[in-house]
């Protein structure tokens, strides 16, 4: 069976997450006009040596050939599956762009391209959703990676634009470090590990004061997407995903955990285990 990882690089510090929402539509009509229409509208603001497809509800522009670009769209369109299947069974199918640079500097040029006002500083490496545009913006080297990032922010958006922005985050680079292993998308421990220090106290009160009352840290968010992982690992993630859509924005991470009946020992057990073997590894 083929298995392959897709590898996160941890921050420090504040975690300010990018908004591409605040920078005008690249194709503001775009969910009103017909796919040949924005196929050829995609394919005129990119250099030559882009490829423009379509497939399913997406428009994939990719470097490389239209056979490449198809196959990229068949992957990402078998990824949307599977996060509609888990998390979102009943949301309503609409066109979701996807454009592809081939490593950061690609990236870059696309981002700039396309949003010029956005400050070359503030371009997030593996890539950004844009809200207006309905667009991931992602790069194709090293995995998915960015793909399942911006994936999940188009979902999740489209399923619950009301959601806490802590755990829309969260979600979101909950796939960034995946193990897919026959068509099954399981995320894995990655280097934000090294945010956690091994020392210390991962009881329940870890998560005390997450809410939208205040930006996370990158340590709290690399506590909460420890925390995705063990709920994943025991089927308790989408039923996590509904309790905050039912309690609303405002809700915190604890009064979610304490409705759906979260298992503080094994939780615990789990994560001290996890962390002390990541230090060790290192």
């Amino acid at each position: 069976m083929l298995a392959w990882v897709i590898s996160a690089v941890a921050g420090t510090g504040e975690r300010k997450v990018f908004d591409a929402s605040k920078f005008p539509a690249a194709f503001p009509g775009s969910q009103g006009e017909d796919a040949a229409t924005i196929v050829a509208d995609v394919r005129s603001r990119l250099t030559p040596r882009m490829s423009v497809a379509t497939f399913g509800h997406f428009v994939i522009a990719a470097p490389g050939s239209m056979e490449e670009t198809i196959r990229q769209g068949q992957r990402i369109s078998d990824m949307d599956a599977q996060f509609r299947r888990r998390y979102f069974p009943d949301l309503e199918t609409r066109r979701i762009l996807v454009i592809l640079g081939e490593d950061s500097s690609g990236l870059q040029r696309l981002t700039k391209l396309l949003y010029p006002e956005v400050p070359s500083s503030e371009i997030p490496p593996s890539g950004f959703y844009h809200r207006k545009d309905r667009l991931i913006l992602a790069i194709s080297a090293n995995g998915d990676g960015g793909i399942l990032h911006g994936l999940m922010h188009a979902l999740f958006q489209d399923d619950n634009p009301q959601a806490p922005r802590w755990f829309e985050e969260a979600m979101a680079i909950l796939y960034e470090s995946t193990d897919q292993d026959a068509d099954r998308l399981t995320p894995m421990l990655d280097a934000r590990m090294e945010l956690i220090a091994p020392d210390e106290d991962l009881g329940y009160d870890v998560f005390a004061g997450v809410c939208d009352c205040s930006e996370v840290t990158a340590e709290q968010l690399a506590l909460i997407r420890m925390l995705l992982v063990y709920l994943h690992e025991h089927d308790q993630l989408a039923a996590l995903y509904g309790t905050i859509k039912q309690q609303g924005r405002y809700t915190t991470l604890l009064q979610a955990l304490a409705a759906v009946n979260l298992d503080r020992e094994a939780w615990k057990a789990f994560a001290e285990r996890s962390v002390q073997a990541y230090s060790k590894s290192k």
